[in-house]
């Protein structure tokens, strides 16, 4: 009787498929290089401002601390040092930084807004323009998609999914090779492509992470309401419209001082109660990183405050206030997250690699920086096997043309 055979890939079986013949169909490689191809652009790009910004924070987190100054000014004091510099302009944002010595302003005329940079311990505006090329706001704005261009956002999250799925088909082509962690010196070219490979497995699980988490990042929204929903378990607690009218009080320096003393008091005490519950928890050090002040009167105050146990840089833990009585009405304690909201929590942290005191920024300078190796490899070599295939195909037509002649 005939034995039927079925050609699958480079192999020959009886009607059976192997790891090989999966994993070497065409599909895989024009798949892994389109994609590459069409986003390539974009992943140096991601992979390039993503390294400068890693580097920027480490610098800043290695300088030394500035010690002419014994205590920082408070976020009231900079309230009233801002409302001095700029009295007609409605503030609507404070962050401290720290590691910077530096607080973050955010001030609002009609549909204008500004930023100004204080320094945390003369209340005076520190001139941005004589920073660094690593500190400039731009290389930020372009690799979160915070530049006023709607479509830049959904396309930086589609590169992210793209990424995912161009170091899975890699992964995949690269899994059949008996040479898949050699590396060849022949020449550039073959060069290039082992690197490509063999660092590409080497390096898969940091893509995968990065790529992941990109994407969450960028459709931060929808991504949630579908988690939450199908965890069945409630979002962030945030406090809807307040039903109150008239215009927006001007705080005073004592007033904003006491919003982040009540925010602080108000999470200890939720921590106590934990603790009351659970002998082994342990009490932790509050710090406030940002107060968020709204535009309308019918908006809370929001207080944000970083727990010394938080992963996230400036915490999650946050207490709303009644913009007109400054009494808490809603908080979030991240100690008491569900598993959905630690997930989010936890999104930038993984991301950059930064988990609270523990500092893997370096791991991820290095991710970025193959991100853009592979990039341009990838680009180039398949650039250039497009243009060895023509020149090939051309060669095939003369010969073939003199044959007939």
């Amino acid at each position: 009787m005939h034995k039927t055979t079925t050609k699958i890939g480079w192999q020959r079986s009886s009607m059976t498929f192997s790891l090989r013949s999966i994993t070497t169909g065409k599909w895989l490689k024009t798949l892994h290089k389109v994609l590459a191809l069409t986003f390539g652009i974009v992943f140096i790009a991601q992979g390039l401002t993503g390294a400068l910004l890693s580097i920027n924070s480490m610098m800043v987190e290695t300088s030394p601390p500035n010690t002419t100054h014994n205590d920082s000014l408070t976020f009231g004091e900079v309230y009233d040092a801002v409302g001095n510099i700029r009295p007609h302009k409605h503030i609507t944002f404070i962050q401290y930084h720290p590691d910077k010595s530096v607080y973050d302003v955010v001030l609002k005329e009609a549909q204008n807004s500004e930023k100004l940079v204080i320094n945390s311990y003369s209340g005076n505006p520190v001139n941005t323009d004589k920073g660094t090329f690593f500190d400039r706001q731009w290389l930020l704005d372009i690799h979160a998609g915070k530049l006023p261009v709607a479509w830049l956002k959904p396309l930086l999250g589609i590169a992210a999914v793209a990424m995912i799925i161009v170091t899975i088909t890699g992964i995949m082509r690269a899994l059949p090779s008996k040479r898949i962690l050699s590396i060849s010196t022949r020449n550039t070219p073959a060069f290039m492509f082992s690197t490509h490979r063999s660092i590409g497995m080497i390096a898969s699980v940091l893509l995968l992470v990065t790529a992941g988490t990109g994407v969450i990042m960028m459709f931060n929204q929808a991504i949630r309401t579908h988690v939450f929903s199908l965890m069945d378990h409630s979002p962030y607690p945030k406090p809807g419209l307040i039903n109150t009218q008239g215009q927006l009080p001007k705080y005073q320096a004592e007033d904003i001082n006491a919003l982040a003393h009540a925010a602080i008091a108000d999470i200890q005490a939720d921590l106590g109660k934990q603790k009351a519950h659970n002998s082994s928890a342990t009490q932790a050090q509050i710090q406030v990183s940002f107060i968020s002040f709204p535009s309308q009167i019918n908006q809370p105050i929001q207080v944000r405050m970083r727990q010394d146990n938080s992963w996230h840089r400036i915490g999650r833990t946050q207490v709303y206030f009644h913009p007109l009585t400054l009494k808490p009405i809603e908080r979030y304690n991240e100690q008491h997250a569900n598993p959905s909201q630690r997930f989010f929590d936890n999104i930038y942290p993984i991301h950059g690699l930064h988990f609270g005191n523990l500092n893997l920024s370096g791991i991820h300078i290095l991710t970025c920086l193959l991100i853009l190796y592979f990039s341009v490899t990838g680009v180039y070599l398949t650039l250039r096997g497009i243009s060895f295939r023509r020149r090939k195909t051309r060669s095939i037509t003369s010969i073939t043309a003199t044959q007939n002649q």
